[in-house]
């Protein structure tokens, strides 16, 4: 994998110095500041510290958290730790957005200032490009060199160069920008349907029997739902309280715990149990999968 990182860093500095408004790149945006703050508060409240001032703090962190918490609070923590990055996507240096603003270029997951995707043309069209534009600039240089009798300093070619005077000119540079935003949207649209294929089979294995399992509550902030992390599975999943027929689930706002009660409770009698987030349960997946709209729904039902 280090040898893989580092074709794919060394490529991508290479055709961006050689052609500065042409290069198909890969960045990858910081992530969100109000919920990477989110993320900071809620593994406070966990008693967890984690440093979120670079993505290697970040990792670090996390390695150090590891060895603090059980293995289903860690793989919490690590959701909650990806829910504030955004998508990493495919550019064109010479787009107006990037053009001369190296700056926005860089991959943060990776802490690299130059990235793209060269060591799998086999399975991605964006490297198939690159490969192309790698293999065009080293003809251009070595004609140059030939020319120059043997040149040691390759030539910088620009795409888009005064006059349209570059090897390939400014309409390649849209049609890259083009492609780019494709190779973007199939790839989004790529792990959809993974998404969307895994949770159908589920679904699909779970109308047979409900399945029992550990869950970590992720999300725990009113009267109406729970929103649960189960490991096992590496998937989230909501638990109605309104669907709930065993016991009355109520909801203290000043705490912000729910209290599970028995059916006859009252009041004054002690709750079965006392919810609150990052608490480890166990819960029951339940499919309603139709077939014939292939509408999907997972829920969780807590087993007390």
């Amino acid at each position: 994998e280090e040898f893989m990182l580092l074709a794919n860093r060394r490529v991508a500095l290479f055709i961006s110095e050689k052609v500065p408004s042409a290069a198909l790149l890969r960045r990858h945006p910081p992530p969100h500041r109000r919920k990477i703050e989110g993320l900071v508060k809620m593994t406070d409240k966990m008693n967890l510290s984690i440093d979120v001032s670079s993505s290697g703090a970040i990792h670090e962190s996390l390695e150090r958290i590891r060895s603090e918490v059980d293995a289903s609070t860690f793989y919490a923590v690590v959701l909650l730790a990806t829910k504030p990055m955004q998508t990493a996507m495919y550019f064109c240096t010479g787009a107006p957005a990037y053009q001369e603003q190296s700056s926005k270029w860089r991959h943060y997951a990776l802490a690299f200032d130059h990235y793209t995707h060269f060591t799998s043309p086999i399975r991605r069209y964006a490297d198939v490009v690159v490969h192309r534009l790698l293999v065009d600039i080293l003809a251009r240089e070595g004609e140059g060199k030939k020319k120059t009798k043997g040149s040691k300093k390759g030539k910088v070619f620009e795409s888009t160069g005064k006059g349209g005077q570059g090897p390939w000119g400014a309409k390649f540079t849209e049609e890259l920008i083009d492609q780019c935003d494709h190779c973007n949207k199939q790839k989004l649209a790529a792990k959809a349907v993974q998404d969307s294929s895994i949770k159908i089979y589920l679904a699909l294995w779970l109308q047979k029997e409900s399945y029992e399992t550990e869950a970590v509550i992720l999300d725990l902030n009113g009267p109406k739902w729970m929103g649960v992390f189960v490991p096992e599975f590496g998937m989230e999943f909501v638990l109605y309280w309104r669907e709930e027929r065993r016991f009355k689930a109520r909801w203290d706002s000043t705490s912000k715990k729910m209290n599970v009660c028995a059916l006859e409770s009252t009041k004054e009698n002690e709750p079965l149990l006392r919810l609150e987030n990052f608490q480890t349960v166990r819960v029951s997946l339940v499919s309603a999968f139709d077939k014939r709209s292939c509408a999907n729904e997972i829920t969780a039902k807590l087993v007390i």
